[in-house]
């Protein structure tokens, strides 16, 4: 029996563009400007360097990445992550009672613009324009459980749900990134199975659209939680020494452009 839990761990996945779940092949292609979120008001060429040459200060296309449009992804986020927790705190007492699994729910605080932008300059620097949108996590919740079983059985449930248009406020599945796939027995490290949803606000009276944003649940067990507690202080060090390590090489990458001042300056007197 524990065989077979841990199989359907590992395979476990959620595919395909059915009714409530549009899953992108690859699991790196979900992003908020392409899930019917944010589009940017503004393209790369619109912003290029061509039209607006950078300074050691001001870059157009950067600085409308992670100041304009993540500011607005934060303010859709705070606009609707009440409408996010209060759903997901139903739905997994439903779900609980109806197969009769205890599932422990905690609402996760709302990113903050500083750790977005750090996310943004160290984990997605590399990321197509823009950048920004590659955050996923602005709005979060996660659900424990004590056996893989009920986290297994809840998954399905909840997938179903979702698929039901049940669920409400929360539109489909965007994304499935199960860590178990590639877990490494011999090198134990915090695990989760994280799905990203798609989350609408209702119409306006006044005829106004919905906004959306997608938003991130991590199912995980309890043992991981422990892990988890145990292992945050060594990320946070290690996120602190990825940031400084970027800022340096995004440092000379500027200053690279540049031609040595001193030295044009002493060109010219001797010319």
């Amino acid at each position: 029996k524990s065989a077979d839990a841990w199989n359907a761990l590992t395979a476990f996945d959620v595919k395909g563009t059915a009714k409530g779940i549009a899953v992108a092949a690859d699991a790196s292609d979900a992003r908020q400007d392409s899930c019917g979120c944010l589009k940017p008001s503004y393209s790369e060429s619109d912003l290029s360097e061509t039209r607006y040459p950078s300074s050691t200060h001001f870059s157009a296309k950067k600085h409308y990445d992670a100041n304009i449009y993540l500011n607005e992804l934060l303010f859709r986020g705070n606009i609707l992550d009440t409408q996010f927790q209060a759903a997901m705190k139903s739905v997994t007492k439903t779900i609980g009672t109806e197969i009769g699994v205890t599932a422990s729910y905690r609402a996760g605080p709302i990113k903050t613009l500083t750790r977005c932008q750090a996310k943004v300059e160290n984990e997605y620097i590399r990321e197509s324009y823009p950048t920004s949108a590659k955050i996923l996590d602005i709005n979060r919740c996660s659900l424990q459980f004590v056996a893989v079983d009920d986290l297994l059985k809840f998954l399905n449930s909840f997938v179903a749900k979702v698929s039901d248009g049940a669920v409400t406020g929360i539109q489909r599945i965007v994304r499935c990134k199960n860590g178990w796939q590639t877990y490494n027995e011999a090198q134990p490290a915090y695990t989760d199975i994280k799905l990203n949803v798609l989350v609408c606000s209702d119409n306006q009276a006044d005829g106004s659209q919905s906004i959306a944003i997608v938003a991130e649940i991590q199912f995980l067990l309890d043992l991981m939680s422990s892990f988890k507690k145990k292992a945050h202080k060594l990320y946070s060090v290690e996120r602190k020494f990825e940031l400084a390590y970027n800022y340096e090489k995004n440092v000379n990458e500027i200053m690279s452009r540049f031609r040595d001042i001193n030295t044009d300056t002493y060109s010219v007197l001797n010319n």
